[in-house]
């Protein structure tokens, strides 16, 4: 019985490793304009898919939320490294001006328009196809922090924000807290689901 099993791990491990030669690597490119840029490798001579890519060595620690916009674009938010983009081509990870590289993205959504929001460890972040812009305590954000942890867009077009400081409606410019108790006390709620 012992033989018959080792036999038979044997026979698997060599399909394995039959299977796995030939993997080809993909080539680092890296750019000094702030972006860096990888190629995806999409051609794999194996039938065992890759569990964890690590999206080619660009994400350090794990990807806490993705998103397709209505461009075909996806949008990966990371626990510490940012904004990652892949076009279908290439992945680039985003350099937002006077922004830490590594916030952590929480929540990613789209608006009728076009306009990607991320709720993020350093406020509400908007991108509007040529820029971004991060909407956080300026504009009224409460709480012990800046971060973002629940974020969609109801029918109307209104922004709903979960933070520290409770539940927000935000109209691109203001947040206004959202009371959600009937005694007329701030919520403590700071989640959206």
């Amino acid at each position: 019985m012992i033989l018959k099993a080792r036999n038979l791990i044997l026979v698997l491990l060599t399909i394995q490793i039959t299977l796995c030669t030939g993997q080809e690597k993909a080539i680092l490119v890296l750019k000094e304009n702030g972006t860096t840029t990888q190629p995806i490798n999409l051609i794999q001579k194996t039938i065992f898919p890759q569990i964890h890519t690590n999206l080619n060595g660009m994400v350090r620690e794990f990807v806490r939320t993705m998103h397709q916009d209505k461009k075909g674009n996806y949008w990966f938010g990371t626990n510490g490294d940012g904004i990652i983009r892949y076009d279908g081509q290439i992945l680039e990870k985003i350099t937002i001006p006077n922004v830490s590289p590594h916030f952590r993205v929480l929540e990613i959504v789209e608006d009728k328009v076009g306009n990607v929001w991320f709720g993020t460890s350093e406020g509400l972040m908007k991108y509007d196809g040529i820029e971004f812009t991060t909407f956080s305590k300026n504009e009224g954000l409460k709480g012990v922090n800046e971060e973002i942890w629940g974020l969609t867009i109801d029918r109307s077009g209104l922004i709903w924000v979960g933070g520290y400081g409770g539940v927000f409606h935000f109209d691109g410019g203001v947040y206004t807290i959202f009371l959600t108790r009937f005694d007329g006390r701030k919520s403590k709620t700071h989640a959206i689901r």
